[in-house]
């Protein structure tokens, strides 16, 4: 994966050197009608109708995950998972992801197409030695994992040289998500792990295997942490010296006893030179997590995103960033609420107030928005995209939302201004382009209650 860096150097060569196609500059701090308080959390919660209400306490959270996973079977609880998959089914399941993406017809990292021989390969790597029967077992990730569609490093793109954009990257797993173990590779290096959330491949060495029951502990203990900083550190002493990585907010431990000082004291998952997994006590600071979970009312929700604000965009979680959903996952984690994957399953949660169809006008969803949106709890869906809707300010809407880059017209075509980062942005960015404003492109308005 190249280094933020070099991707901000190639946005100004391209900004000089393109020619017959559209122009790319980066974006400025501040976006086209955004001013400086408006990057302010408080902004927003002091021109808020009702900040501190409870939008639902933990028994109707818990009545809406519920809903999430057995009605809208957008999520899982891999813990009532059956204890064995067919060997035939997951071979199946892997040939058909091979020849998805080999229809694809993406490129390798060096920008050279991929060939047949390729995913052949991969094909028999995947499946060599499935049995007629593959066990379920159970692990927690105890480090940082990219999990991919293949297991590979190597990186997938539908345009030569897009490297930002792995189409081989599925999600990310931070250190302490528990994960069913389905299977591993003949020669051990990858293991195909499914969690709540998401499926796919991970370096073997970054799970620890344990019992079932020791994993399900670790799970859904009821006496936790949960991260409520962008990111926090993990430390293998009081004095927090020595470093062991780091969590994105969401994230949750099991407490090894109540927090007080300036640091909270966690259990934390490792792996023994056999690949099986042990405890450890971890150390946190203090103000990084919250014993339980958050009280969701607009105020928390408003909070918790502008901690991320100004935070790198990360495709499927590269390089230990957030896209449009995983952005929504994370704040919407800190009081209890599992959101789904992807944009288009977030979109399916709560109250769906309106979708739009091909047609309405920008100012038919503005006055439904106006109308209908409460700051802080209102999701905006678009067509591969997402936002958290904050309010109006002088006749305009606005969000913050994870996000690559916008369009403005150009003089023969669009031009794109790369954001890259988490961002507060007024909805009619992008009016007269190609593609329309965000406030044209959105699909549907949903309350998360």
């Amino acid at each position: 994966m190249k280094p933020r860096y070099f991707m901000i150097a190639a946005v100004f060569f391209i900004s000089a050197c393109t020619a017959g196609r559209a122009v790319i500059h980066p974006a400025p701090e501040l976006l086209p009608f955004t001013e400086e308080e408006m990057t302010d959390p408080d902004f927003w919660i002091s021109r808020h109708p009702s900040p501190e209400t409870t939008i639902l306490t933990f028994e109707e959270i818990s009545r809406l995950n519920a809903g999430i996973r057995t009605d809208l079977k957008l999520t899982k609880d891999i813990f009532q998972l059956p204890s064995h998959v067919s060997g035939d089914e997951l071979v199946r399941e892997f040939t058909q992801s091979v020849n998805d993406l080999e229809r694809r017809h993406l490129f390798k990292g060096d920008g050279q197409k991929t060939k047949q021989a390729y995913f052949v390969t991969m094909q028999y790597y995947m499946t060599s030695q499935v049995p007629e029967q593959v066990r379920r077992q159970y692990g927690i990730i105890v480090r940082f994992s990219d999990q991919k569609f293949l297991p590979t490093e190597e990186i997938l793109t539908e345009k030569p040289g897009d490297v930002e954009f792995d189409e081989l990257q599925n999600s990310a797993l931070d250190i302490g998500t528990p994960v069913a173990v389905v299977w591993t590779t003949a020669d051990g290096k990858w293991s195909y792990v499914e969690t709540d959330l998401s499926d796919g491949w991970v370096k073997s060495e970054y799970v620890a295997i344990g019992s079932k029951e020791a994993v399900l502990r670790f799970a859904k203990t009821g006496f936790f942490a949960i991260v409520t900083a962008a990111k926090a550190d993990l430390y293998a002493d009081a004095a927090m010296t020595r470093s062991l990585g780091r969590v994105r907010m969401g994230i949750k431990f099991p407490l090894e006893r109540s927090i007080d000082g300036n640091m909270a004291a966690v259990k934390l998952p490792q792996r023994n030179s056999d690949g099986r997994l042990s405890f450890i006590t971890g150390y946190m600071h203090r103000e990084d997590v919250y014993h339980g979970y958050l009280t969701y009312t607009p105020r928390m929700i408003i909070q918790q995103a502008f901690k991320l604000l100004g935070h790198p965009y990360g495709w499927g979680g590269i390089n230990g960033g957030q896209d449009c959903s995983r952005f929504i996952q994370e704040v919407f984690a800190t009081v209890g609420i599992e959101m789904p994957r992807d944009s288009v399953n977030q979109r399916q949660v709560g109250q769906v107030i309106s979708t739009f169809a091909d047609g309405q006008t920008g100012e038919d969803k503005l006055a439904v928005i106006r109308e209908q949106g409460i700051g802080g709890i209102t999701l905006l869906g678009i067509k591969g995209h997402i936002m958290l809707y904050l309010g109006t300010w002088n006749d305009r809407a606005y969000a913050i939302h994870a996000v690559w880059a916008y369009r403005q017209p150009g003089t023969a075509d669009d031009e794109i201004y790369v954001i890259d980062r988490v961002v507060v942005s007024d909805l009619s960015l992008g009016e007269g382009s190609q593609k329309g404003s965000w406030l044209k492109r959105i699909i549907s308005v949903g309350l998360l209650k």
